[in-house]
């Protein structure tokens, strides 16, 4: 069976890997695919072939093939059958209107979804979403289409490593924040607060910050500091693209991920460095927090009205976000140093079942399954 994939290879945001991801599965799966490498406003892109490979049951379309799909919905080949699509806009509705059957993802930061977004995804045939909280708002905006959570996968390159070594500091606290998003959003700021708290008690404890792409406002944050915290701190600042080996070693260099994050759809990181054994720190909004280990959850997220101008410009004034207090993060940085070779040892232990827990193929067994059923 041959089904066509739309969506975008390029890119520093977490697209990409979810896209190259689903392809594989996909593929393992025995399905065919025509791959439209689009960017996310429905133009042609070229990145696809090079991130995917050589693949003999893909094929990749050329650059007018994808202006026909994009615009006019027409594929030359004929049209209908079954269109999985990462990025889905107004776009796609050319497609849907030909007879495809749609799957589209959405990945929702806060607890409203626009109008036009809204119209969009009631044409859909069924909406995958990476997270309990993408389908919360779903769900709470009176859509009643199918949803399927499909969560991130994570590649089999994430493994333990037993001969890296660890940070010569007693405990190295790591916080990455994304390349495109901003740090509001990724609960940067409560975790400088809680962590300007918590060296106050504790000396064996640093932080690691790994940043990129907008890091104007982490500069400030970073400016009104204490000098006392700040040498407590190693600041890493990042530019494009990197290599997973590389990713995953610097990960394992460390003792606890920290991802205090109010809008976290994918879960990356945080999957990432559990399928390395390694404890994380991470609020409850996010597509994978069921994992976590009890201890390490700071408390149960409730919601505030958007407030900062980095929400409101990707959203708009309207809806609700998760919320994270920096009290929070402090308790759950306290509790690992308190507990700290227990909770080790129980990251460790359970990075096997993650791994197979989020691999690729588990994770888009309801894609795959409802494929199958929409095809016959």
């Amino acid at each position: 069976m041959r089904i066509l994939f739309v969506g975008p290879f390029s890119g520093f945001t977490s697209y990409p890997v979810v896209c190259k991801g689903l392809v594989q599965a996909l593929t393992s799966a025995g399905f065919e695919l025509d791959i439209a490498d689009t960017t996310w406003d429905g133009s042609p892109d070229h990145t696809a072939p090079t991130l995917m490979g050589d693949d003999r049951s893909i094929r990749f379309l050329d650059r007018k093939e994808v202006v026909e799909l994009v615009q006019k919905g027409e594929r030359k080949d004929g049209n209908g059958g079954i269109c999985v699509a990462v990025n889905p806009s107004h776009h796609m509705m050319s497609i849907k209107e030909k007879g495809y059957k749609l799957a589209g993802m959405f990945v929702g930061d806060v607890d409203t979804i626009p109008g036009s977004w809204q119209t969009l995804m009631e044409k859909q045939d069924v909406i995958l979403t990476p997270s309990s909280w993408g389908e919360h708002v779903i769900r709470k905006a009176g859509i009643e289409k199918d949803v399927l959570v499909c969560n991130h996968g994570v590649s089999p390159i994430f493994q333990p490593d037993p001969s890296i070594a660890r940070s010569a500091y007693s405990v190295i606290f790591f916080h990455a924040c994304s390349a495109i998003y901003y740090p509001e959003r990724k609960g940067t700021p409560q975790l400088l607060e809680a962590f300007s708290k918590l060296a106050g008690v504790q000396d064996n404890a640093r932080l690691r910050l790994f940043l990129g792409g907008k890091t104007k406002p982490i500069q400030k944050m970073l400016r009104a500091l204490d000098k006392s915290v700040l040498e407590k701190m190693e600041i890493y600042f990042r530019e494009g693209a990197r290599e997973p080996a590389e990713i995953c070693h610097d990960y394992q260099t460390n003792h606890v991920g920290i991802f205090p994050s109010r809008a976290e759809g994918m879960g990356m990181m945080p999957i990432e460095m559990r399928v390395c054994g390694m404890p994380v720190i991470q609020t409850m909004c996010t597509g994978h927090a069921d994992h976590l280990d009890p201890s390490l959850r700071p408390r149960s997220w409730g919601i505030e009205t958007i407030q900062h101008g980095e929400m409101t410009d990707a959203w708009g004034s309207f809806g609700k976000a998760p919320m994270v207090q920096s009290d929070w993060i402090y308790d759950a940085m306290l509790n690992f140093l308190t507990f700290r070779d227990m909770i080790t040892e129980a990251a460790q232990s359970k990075a096997d079942v993650v791994r197979q827990m989020w691999s690729w193929e588990e994770t888009t067994a309801p894609l795959v399954d409802w494929i199958r059923s929409a095809a016959k």
